[in-house]
């Protein structure tokens, strides 16, 4: 297999999976990469990661960075935003920190395109989702006087609700995907990510394969 020309930066949910999936049915040449923050649902975040990367046929990397989230979610700094999605809160310009690092691996490994599952539902929730600043953010890399590399969230214009319809499409990757903001074998069902899940489908008009 030829270099990988792109990066999906995949969490094991359904918006990052049903992108990889895309990607793959695409022909795009990519590698996936998990971020390990010490998030409470690493452990089936992984393991959902591992498995829809192993069903669209892409290698993965982890990177662990166990103490990134503490300082964050301990201290008066911390900034949380309540938010369907994925669950719980957000910090606020946190998405800075994984985006930090997946550019540092993508420049290291020469990809040029980094690829995230945002949706609608994120970019009406901030700005820190939307278009304009995935935009900003790729600039910063060539102001650094090195070769740009390309944020890119082909999901941004759908709903999850769309993104559902397209991961129906392949059972057994939506099936496999982790939403829940806990660790365990089978998802909650009443957290905020498996909230989110619940509508999402519901929107689709569908069952889910993960019940």
């Amino acid at each position: 297999m030829n270099n990988p020309v792109a990066l999906l930066l995949h969490s094991g949910g359904l918006d990052s999976s049903v992108l990889g999936y895309e990607l793959a049915k695409q022909g795009i040449n990519f590698s996936s990469v998990f971020i390990d923050f010490d998030q409470s649902g690493k452990k089936s975040e992984l393991k959902a990661t591992k498995t829809t990367s192993s069903i669209f046929g892409a290698p993965l990397d982890v990177i662990e960075v166990p103490t990134l989230r503490a300082p964050f979610v301990s201290s008066p700094i911390s900034t949380f935003r309540a938010m369907p999605n994925p669950g719980r809160g957000v910090l606020e310009l946190g998405s800075l920190l994984l985006y930090g690092i997946a550019f540092t691996y993508a420049h290291q490994k020469g990809i040029k395109d980094v690829y995230v599952g945002l949706t609608k539902l994120d970019a009406d929730f901030s700005k820190e989702y939307s278009q304009g600043f995935l935009d900003a953010f790729s600039k910063l890399v060539e102001e650094a006087g090195h070769p740009s590399i390309s944020l890119k969230a082909p999901f941004l214009t759908k709903t999850k609700g769309e993104v559902v319809q397209i991961g129906m499409e392949n059972l057994e990757l939506t099936k496999a995907t982790w939403s829940c903001i806990h660790d365990g074998d089978t998802h909650c069902g009443v957290c905020e990510g498996c909230m989110s899940r619940h509508t999402a489908f519901e929107q689709a008009g569908v069952s889910d394969p993960a019940f």
